[in-house]
C-alpha cells in the first residue's frame, strides 16, 4: 500500500461521506423556506464558490494562477459539470427520495469512468475492478426502490433521468481533474468552477423560486452546513485524493460511501422504509468499496509477482 494511494483513499472517502449528508440537509432547508431544490443547489455553489475565492486569495493561491488555455478550459469544463451534476441531483432529491437519488446518479459514474479508462489504455481492467463493478450496479439496482414512501410515482422516471444525468456529469468532472494542470492546484479549482457553477444555475434558482426573505434560522444552518461541510470541504478532499494520484475508476467506487450515508441517513432522520433488497444492495455497495482498497489492490499485485518470479526464472 503506498501512502499517496491510501491518502488519496481517505480523502474520498471523507468527501463521499460528506456528500452524503446533502440531501438530508437540502430537506431541512427547503422545509424551513419556501425556496425551491434549484435555488438552494445555486445558492450552495455560488456562497461555497466565493467562501473558497476569499480563502484562495488571503492564502495567496489566487495570486498564483497561470491563465493558460488549458488551466481556462479545465475551470470551465469543472464548473459547467458541476452546474449540471449539481442542479439535477438536488431536482431529483423531491422526486426520487433522498435515499434513492444519490444511489442511482452514481450509478452510470464507475461504469461510464472504467470504460473511458479502458478504451484510452487500451487495458482490459483488473478482475478486482470488475468484480466492483458488478457489485456496485447490483446493488444500486437493489437500493434503486420505486416504492420507498419518498418517491413520487408520476415524474419518477424523469426523476431517475435527473439523477442519472447528474451521475454522468459528475464522472466527466472526475475524468478531466484526473491530471494536473501546471499552476493551478484543486483549491482554485474549486473555486473558479463552483462560482461558475454557482451563476450558471443562479437563473434556474430565481425561476423555480429564490425568496430567501422566507429562509428561517433552521434553514440558514442547513445551507450553511451544505456549503461549509457538504461542499468546500468535500471538494477539497475529493479533487486533493484525486490529485494524490487515486485512479479515476477507484475514485468513483469509493465514492459509493455517499449513497450509503445517504441510504443511513435517510433511515435514521427521514424515516424511509428499510427492505431486504435496499439491505441488500447497501451491503454490495460497501463490498464494491473493499474490493478497489489500496491496501487490498497492493496485496493482490504482491502476490501476482511473488507468483510469476518462479516460472520467469525457470524460463531464464
Amino acid at each position: 500500500m503506498t501512502s499517496a494511494g491510501s491518502r488519496g483513499f481517505l480523502l474520498v472517502a471523507t468527501g463521499a461521506a460528506l456528500w452524503g449528508s446533502g440531501g438530508i440537509a437540502g430537506a431541512f432547508a427547503a422545509k424551513y423556506s419556501s425556496l425551491s431544490w434549484p435555488a438552494i443547489s445555486s445558492a450552495r455553489l455560488l456562497l461555497a464558490g466565493l467562501l473558497m475565492l476569499v480563502l484562495t486569495a488571503i492564502t495567496g493561491d489566487l495570486r498564483r494562477v497561470q491563465l493558460t488555455r488549458e488551466s481556462v478550459r479545465r475551470i470551465v469544463a469543472t464548473g459547467v459539470a458541476t452546474a449540471i451534476y449539481a442542479t439535477a441531483y438536488f431536482q431529483s432529491l423531491p422526486v426520487v427520495g433522498v435515499a434513492v437519488a444519490p444511489v442511482v446518479s452514481l450509478g452510470p459514474a464507475p461504469v461510464a469512468v472504467a470504460v473511458y479508462a479502458a478504451s484510452r489504455d487500451w487495458r482490459v481492467p483488473g478482475r478486482s475492478t470488475v468484480l466492483a463493478l458488478v457489485a456496485a450496479l447490483t446493488g444500486l439496482v437493489l437500493v434503486s426502490n420505486p416504492t420507498t414512501p419518498a418517491a413520487d410515482h408520476r415524474w419518477f422516471g424523469l426523476g431517475l433521468g435527473l439523477a442519472l444525468l447528474s451521475g454522468l456529469a459528475f464522472a466527466a468532472s472526475t475524468v478531466v481533474n484526473q491530471r494536473v494542470v501546471p499552476g493551478l492546484n484543486p483549491r482554485t479549482i474549486i473555486a473558479t468552477s463552483l462560482t461558475l457553477a454557482g451563476l450558471g444555475s443562479a437563473p434556474l434558482g430565481i425561476l423555480t423560486g429564490a425568496d430567501f426573505t422566507t429562509v428561517t434560522a433552521p434553514a440558514w444552518a442547513a445551507i450553511g452546513f451544505l456549503v461549509v461541510f457538504q461542499t468546500v470541504i468535500a471538494y477539497l478532499a475529493y479533487f486533493g485524493g484525486l490529485q494524490a494520484g487515486l485512479p479515476a475508476t477507484t475514485a468513483v467506487l469509493v465514492l459509493l460511501i455517499e449513497p450509503l450515508t445517504a441510504t443511513l441517513l435517510a433511515l435514521l432522520i427521514l424515516h424511509e422504509q428499510l427492505t431486504v433488497p435496499v439491505l441488500l444492495g447497501m451491503v454490495l455497495l460497501m463490498l464494491a468499496v473493499v474490493l478497489v482498497r489500496p491496501g487490498r489492490r497492493s496485496r493482490v499485485h504482491g502476490r501476482r509477482n511473488r507468483d510469476s518470479r518462479p516460472a520467469r526464472e525457470k524460463s531464464g
